[in-house]
């Protein structure tokens, strides 16, 4: 099956083909001098398939396996190996890998003598669905993810579905969140088809390469519609600088999604990535995943774009400044990981009978909403004589004097804390309120009605 991508810096085509490896030398050019980069966690056999069909000389660079490899000091060692072999302009560099080396060997023929040609031969499912089209190239920099790059499409990609048939369960769940983000936000029907137990591997690498060429063709420099593929990235790029190559990227993709979804689309969304094996939190501080977002690439004029899932099949570009930024990253360390204990501690005069107060309660069930667990609420602890548990939602008043009204939601880390406060000073507020509460009522039809409510269409 062949797929073409036409964009304006030039075309090139796609053949998704079972064996299609072992003729490689049929559809791409290989009657000139080729280096062929590959790592050690690919067999050696694939290198070595191509390089046999290589009419001239075929120098074979063996990297090693991970994220840690594509670094600028292996940029400067494969132009180094292709000064030594003596590649000139008219010779080509093949890819035989997953992403790392896809977009290292990219970025090297980008780069060496102003550009020679780079083919890509991507041998397990997240490079095949994502990094092998789109003509993104780079490295990562400083501690951040693909930093340093360019756009430098290939000339032609070879896809070999046999090749995923030595891959290990955990690196076919994390090629297939970068599916999973493209039936979120671009193609309903993939996305019900993943929800099912019954869909075949090479149908869905098909669909999410036609899904990504039909945007790429539209917004080849990510300067709009393209943009829109970056969704669930911004939080993973922080997770993976974060996880320090504990988890893959794929895996961090799923995470990132998590918070960037309504309600509604985040229930469908969960069971698919749970069933696939991928993990949908993370345990990370809120101040180490905001740095490492505020290096993010998307950033501009001090925002970063970030894409948020309103429906399935469909998406909202929404720009966030440095304090939002943060918010956010407060918000999936708490929704993501449970290493947070929730309290609420609320304070009111001497005078008032109800205690907790409505407010208090209105919070824990408001941060109850936000957990994946059933919190237990605990009121006070004065009775209670044990450790306390991950799931408490611990509840505590005070009373005395004149206090108005004052709430603290309290979010207690390993070394930080996190607390939202509110405090009253006049009875004032309370009129205020019940003023605006009647006029939202105001020519609506009779109905149930909460503060959400009221909130919400302010």
């Amino acid at each position: 099956m062949r797929i073409p991508v036409k964009t304006k810096t030039g075309g090139y085509e796609i053949t998704l083909e079972r064996g299609a490896m072992k003729h490689a030398g049929e559809i791409l050019n290989l009657d000139r001098n080729a280096v062929i980069v590959t790592d050690d966690g690919v067999p050696e056999q694939y290198a070595k398939t191509i390089a046999a069909q290589c009419k001239q000389c075929a120098h074979i660079i063996t990297l090693p396996q991970g994220e840690k490899s594509k670094c600028i000091e292996n940029f400067i060692y494969l132009l180094k190996e292709f000064t030594r072999v003596g590649l000139t302009r008219t010779d080509c560099a093949v890819a035989v890998g997953g992403g790392v080396v896809g977009d290292l060997t990219g970025f090297a023929c980008a780069c060496y003598m102003r550009g020679i040609d780079f083919y890509n031969i991507p041998t397990t499912v997240l490079s095949q669905v994502d990094s092998s089209i789109g003509g993104k190239t780079a490295i990562d920099f400083e501690g951040y993810k693909n930093i340093v790059g360019a756009f430098y499409p290939p000339c032609a990609v070879i896809i070999d579905p046999d090749t995923l048939d030595t891959l290990p369960r955990r690196q076919i769940a994390n090629g297939l969140a970068e599916s999973v983000k493209m039936a979120l936000t671009f193609d309903s029907a993939l996305f019900e088809q993943l929800e099912s137990d019954n869909f075949e591997i090479d149908d869905v690498i098909y669909r999410s390469l036609l899904i990504k060429k039909q945007v790429v063709e539209k917004d080849e420099l990510e300067s709009g519609l393209r943009r829109a593929l970056n969704f669930g990235h911004t939080l993973a790029h922080a997770v993976e600088s974060e996880s320090a190559g504990a988890l893959y990227h794929g895996e961090c993709v799923a995470i990132g999604m998590v918070p960037m979804c309504c309600e509604s689309v985040r229930k469908r969304l969960v069971p698919v990535l749970k069933r696939l094996g991928l993990p949908i939190r993370f345990e990370g501080k809120a101040q180490s995943l905001q740095d490492a977002m505020e290096h993010d690439k998307k950033k501009s004029d001090g925002k970063i774009t970030v894409i948020f899932a309103d429906r399935i099949g469909g998406y909202e570009m929404r720009q966030m400044n440095a304090r939002e930024i943060l918010e956010l990253a407060k918000k999936a360390a708490k929704v993501l990981g449970d290493q947070f204990d929730i309290e609420i501690v609320e304070k009111h005069h001497n005078q008032k009978l109800d205690a907790p107060s409505g407010t208090a309660l209105m919070l824990a069930q408001a941060a109850s909403d936000g957990v994946d667990y059933q919190p237990e609420f605990v009121y006070e602890r004065h009775s209670v004589r044990k450790k306390r548990d991950k799931t408490e939602i611990g509840i505590s008043a005070i009373r005395g004097g004149t206090i108005v009204g004052e709430h603290d939601v309290i979010f207690a880390g390993r070394d930080e804390v996190l607390t939202l406060s509110h405090a009253a000073m006049s009875k004032e507020i309370f009129a205020v309120g019940a003023l605006n509460a009647a006029l939202f009522l105001h020519g609506r039809p009779a109905g149930f009605y909460s503060m959400t409510d009221v909130v919400n269409a302010v």
